[in-house]
């Protein structure tokens, strides 16, 4: 299972159901399926797609949220399958249950992991010196971040 998210961005697209697959049509002519198993987030920014209630109870039934876009396209609405506030109440209650040490090492690997990719991106743009400055800030990051060098690794490397 992949999770993919499948945003609808074209204006005319006809989103249908056929055989456990997500289906998206224009102007009768098959653009692409996905399967629904796989499908995370249906994210729907056009103004002019169709689709029908049975698309959605699928989609719910396999956990999948589905994101409605407004002219702006800010989300205007979101569809949750009933099972996800259940679902997310007990991850809410898991996080707020651990204890102080797990959390600052949870923060401190979060950080870590932020401060490599933008590295990494650096490295992409060819600012290979930039990215070695972030790359040792990053092995530097103690528990809880007490230091701020997230804040400090934005800082250094504008």
């Amino acid at each position: 299972m992949f999770h993919q998210i499948v945003e609808i961005q074209e204006e005319k697209r006809y989103i249908s159901l056929y055989r456990g697959f997500l289906v998206i049509k224009a102007d009768n002519k098959e653009l692409g399926r996905v399967p629904l198993d796989d499908i995370a987030v249906l994210l729907i920014s056009a103004q002019g797609a169709f689709l029908t209630k049975n698309i959605l109870v699928e989609l719910a039934e396999r956990g999948a949220i589905t994101i409605f876009c407004g002219k702006n396209y800010a989300p205007q609405s979101i569809v949750y399958p009933l099972t996800y506030h259940y679902k997310l109440a007990g991850i809410l209650k898991y996080q707020i249950n651990q204890k102080l040490p797990f959390t600052k090492q949870c923060w401190k690997q979060i950080t870590q992991i932020k401060l490599q990719n933008q590295a990494q991106s650096l490295r992409l743009c060819a600012k290979n010196k930039e990215a070695e400055k972030l790359e040792y800030i990053a092995t530097t990051v103690k528990s809880g971040d007490p230091e701020n060098r997230e804040g400090y690794g934005a800082y250094r490397v504008k």
